[in-house]
């Protein structure tokens, strides 16, 4: 097992096996050595310590950095190391920074705290005996905990193992098993039971099942539940909604939970697209004697600097792009000479951050900014800048009003004093003052890179300097015509009545960005309210700009509200009719009574950020808080905006006649502004609980979309495999599922083991060679689908007709496998699967010769085979049909009699 890494005395109780100049494995000696346990003292003398471990050398020290009790585990660790995570870190490091490179990756897989060695691997192998149709789950942690289900005295003690698609439950007696799918938990809550303070966690399942795990230290187990959980959201999501965020893997222990959580909340907060490759504590040095304690935070494109306690309260952080760096060196601070700080300067600021291991940060520094400039420069060294056409100044009616000016020079001078003190663009300083500068308004002046700013879309062009204009020279070569046609369509009609989009050169734009984006995201390409949002951006931005900044939109901000299933717009659209009956019952009560959901009209007010369903500055002040903090913007608005017009809503008793009311209705924008920002709805994060919301609602709409895949998936099987019953199918489908664990398909190991379910005597002892296949075998003529969803249930008893005894040889299924039509990955799918048990349990006998001939011997004529061949053919049917009546071997000679019988009376010509 992989262990955080801790210093160790490698004394002669260790016995090196093999070593190198990072690495070294020990075993532990048995027996001898009195006097270096009595040196050592005690508490060495009576350990009882696992029998290998590996150490790492670093810092003229020894850190253990992996045990284990049995030597093929540790195998697998050091082969690990020597083969893969060494030649890597050698490849990109300096030594040194090589062994540290070692040890952090080390440490984000640990799955154990010290000491914990050896009873974390008997709690796995206990896992696996208890579970053994969970063999493809991989065990993310198990906590000593009680399960407490509704009707029950007293909780349960036992163990909980938490894997990557399952929370699983033994009892202290052994007497109780639970599994839960993942996929099956429609909620998590912390609860208090047994008039005890904070001490269980709340599982409801969406069959109406709850439970309770009554645990010690339960925010800390909490905290990974949710994680895991979440993550199996994202890959059931993945697999459902073409277009989703990637799904995340699973992980395979609680280090790397912790690794990935880390990195997720990187690069939220900075809002830049690479992991971070390094963290430190440090000061930011703001001149005078003012540090800034801190964390900082570097990745291949950027050094993030965010402060740990804040100066006089407020807190702040910055990003720098290292393209824009035009310098990194030491900096003495500490009286003048001791260079324990790194100076970074850019075209308009400089930064001076000090820290404590100054040649590590300074080396990884200078080596990302010589790298990414280079980079830019190569990338950049034909590309003329894009031009900069500020659409907006073209709406003369808009900009040279009174009221325009006025509020604009308003805004400005609150901005100029901000930007005087912090800098502007990339590498401004960000306070909490900023965010309410952007709440209150942003000049429009300002609005090209405060937009690109805040979306994370700066961060995303300055990572990828050049990539534009590379993805607009391919859209030709990778994107249909049928896609591109759709966007023609549409772009002329994004916003037909602003003047600068009666331009050539403004329409062109707007289709080389709706043209690229398409070709950045296959499984998105292109879908409707992505033109409006667009169009938008392109009034302040140039096309790259807009570009990227809508990607940020897509992507990051509103995710999954353009995808083919619009599966996270559907979702908001749930919660926010929820919060309509919450916050304006009566108005949600007339939609009811006149027969409109209310969704027929919001689902456009989120898709393009209310552009064009509100007055157009409050629109643009939507846009500037939805970049800031979010898609919590659309719900504050939409309520304000059904607050505001309550009255004439309730008035208007025609369905048909609402989306235009809404639409066209006349109020001061200020009055919806403070509603949404000021007063009533500023809140409404804190108190509406919308991320639970989101979570149970997403969840639900999931189970509907794969309930209905499923279902069409199994009427399309049994159409096919007519012997089979739904039941048989559907049990079938939940052992599939089940033994599948995260995964949607099943590897050789779990298609055999789930085989041994159906078929008691796979086990038999059958000498293998006597079954060895002589030629490559191919498809065998049976239907199949590749179709691999899943459903949210626990295995069920099998209610498949078995026969009493169906004894098949291991080399036999084996054979099988290989045979089937199977994924991309080579895992077997539930379509090939139903189709081979299909023959296995229900076909008549002559189908099962032809299959098993096909597995053995492909596309040969099964009228045409030798008396071996034969004889090869009749065992593995035989085997296949054999009731267990009498040992397999007495009619062994029987067999070979028959066969060759048959070949005389054919005058020994091939049947």
């Amino acid at each position: 097992m992989w262990v955080y890494p801790r210093a160790e005395i490698v004394a002669l109780l260790w016995e090196t096996i093999e070593e190198n100049d990072v690495v070294m494995l020990l075993k532990y000696r048995q027996s001898g050595f009195i006097g270096t346990k009595l040196l050592l003292g005690a508490a060495a003398a009576l350990a009882k310590p696992t029998n290998f471990k590996i150490v790492l050398k670093k810092d003229n020290q020894h850190f253990t950095i992996a045990t284990a009790t049995r030597k093929d585990t540790i195998e697998r660790h050091w082969k690990y190391l020597v083969d893969e995570l060494i030649p890597q870190a050698m490849e990109v490091q300096h030594d040194q920074e090589a062994r540290e490179f070692i040890s952090n990756r080390v440490a984000a897989m640990a799955s154990l705290e010290e000491g914990d060695e050896q009873k974390d691997e008997a709690r796995i192998d206990e896992f696996h005996q208890f579970f053994p149709s969970l063999r493809e789950d991989k065990v993310v942690t198990y906590y000593e905990c009680a399960l407490w289900r509704k009707g029950t005295l007293t909780p349960t003690p036992g163990c909980v193992w938490l894997t990557s698609a399952h929370l699983c439950h033994q009892s202290s007696n052994k007497s109780e098993r639970t599994i839960i799918p993942l996929k099956s938990i429609e909620a998590i809550a912390k609860e208090t039971t047994l008039l005890l303070v904070g001490n269980s966690i709340k599982i409801a399942q969406s069959d109406g099942n709850e439970v309770w795990l009554v645990v010690f230290k339960r925010d800390q187990v909490f905290d990974v539940l949710e994680r895991v959980w979440q993550q199996s959201l994202t890959r059931w999501q993945s697999r459902i909604d073409p277009g989703a965020n990637p799904a995340v893997q699973a992980s395979s222990n609680k280090g790397q939970l912790d690794l990935e959580k880390m990195r997720t909340k990187f690069k939220k907060f900075f809002r830049v697209p690479d992991d971070p490759v390094a963290s430190f504590l440090g000061s930011y040095y703001r001149g005078g004697r003012q540090f800034v304690v801190g964390e900082i935070g570097v990745s291949e494109n950027f050094i993030c600097f965010k402060s740990k306690f804040g100066v006089s309260g407020t807190k702040i952080s910055f990003v720098v792009a290292f393209k824009d760096v035009k310098l990194v060196e030491k900096k003495g601070l500490l009286f003048g000479f001791v260079q324990n700080a790194i100076r970074i300067v850019t075209a308009s600021s400089e930064f001076v951050l000090a820290v404590i291991k100054i040649d590590q940060i300074y080396d990884l520094c200078h080596k990302n900014w010589t790298a990414r400039v280079e980079y830019a420069q190569r990338t950049l060294a034909n590309s003329a800048e894009m031009p900069f056409q500020e659409g907006w100044k073209l709406d003369t009616d808009r900009t040279q009003s009174e009221s325009y000016i006025s509020t604009q020079s308003e805004w400005l001078a609150r901005w100029e004093k901000y930007t005087k003190d912090q800098g502007s663009g990339s590498n401004m300083v960000v306070t909490d003052a900023f965010a309410d500068l952007v709440k209150q308004g942003v000049p429009d002046v300002h609005r090209r890179w405060v937009w690109a700013f805040t979306s994370g879309g700066m961060r995303k062009m300055e990572a990828n300097p050049g990539k534009y204009r590379d993805i607009l020279a391919t859209v030709g070569a990778k994107q249909t015509r049928s896609v591109l046609d759709e966007i023609d369509r549409d772009v002329p009609r994004s916003m037909p009545s602003h003047p600068f989009f009666k331009t050539d050169a403004a329409l062109t734009s707007l289709r080389n960005v709706l043209y690229a984006y398409s070709v950045r995201a296959p499984a998105i390409t292109y879908c409707q309210g992505m033109n409006i949002i667009a169009a938008q951006l392109l009034l302040y931005m140039t096309e790259e700009e807009a570009f990227w900044t809508l990607a940020a939109i897509v992507e990051d901000l509103s995710p999954d509200y353009y995808t083919k299933q619009l599966l996270g717009s559907i979702v908001d659209q749930s919660v926010f009719s929820d919060l309509v009956k919450r916050y304006t019952p009566k108005v949600s009560e007339h939609f009811e009574k006149i027969g409109l959901p209310l969704e027929v009209i919001s689902v456009a007010w989120f898709m393009v950020y209310f552009i064009d369903y509100v007055p157009y500055e409050a629109s643009l002040r939507v846009i500037d808080n939805v970049l800031m903090n979010g898609t919590l913007t659309l719900f504050q608005v939409g309520l304000s905006l059904l607050t505001l017009l309550e009255k004439p809503i309730l008035a208007e008793k025609h369905a048909h006649e609402m989306a235009s009311l809404v639409k066209s209705a006349q109020y001061p924008a200020s009055d919806l502004l403070n509603l949404a920002f000021v007063t009533k709805f500023a809140q409404i994060g804190a108190t509406a609980r919308i991320d639970e919301l989101r979570r149970a609602k997403k969840h639900r709409k999931l189970q509907d979309i794969e309930q209905e895949s499923v279902k069409a998936m199994l009427s399309d099987l049994k159409s096919r495999l007519t012997n089979f019953t739904e039941d048989d199918l559907v049990s079938l489908y939940d052992d599939f599922e089940l033994a599948a664990g995260a995964n949607t398909s099943l590897r050789q190991e779990s298609f055999v083991s789930l085989l041994e379910q159906y078929l008691p005597h796979l086990k038999s002892n059958v000498p293998a060679e006597l079954m060895a296949s002589t030629t490559a075998p191919a498809s065998p003529p049976t239907p199949s689908s590749s179709s691999s969803t899943s459903t949210d249930s626990v295995s069920k008893p099998l209610r498949v007709s078995l026969p009493s005894a169906v004894p098949v040889e291991q080399v036999l299924f084996d054979s099988i496998f290989r045979a089937l039509p199977r994924e991309k990955d080579g895992t077997l799918g539930f379509g090939s699967f139903a189709s081979v048990m299909h023959i296995f349990l229900k076909s008549p006998l002559e189908e099962r010769f032809v299959f098993i001939h096909s597995v053995f011997f492909g596309s040969k004529d099964p009228t045409r085979c030798d008396v071996d061949e034969f004889h090869k053919l009749l065992r593995a049917l035989y085997r296949m049909s054999f009731d267990g009546s009498t040992s397999f071997f007495v009619n062994e000679p029987k067999l070979r009699k028959f066969a060759e019988f048959v070949f005389s009376k054919s005058s020994g010509e091939p049947l």
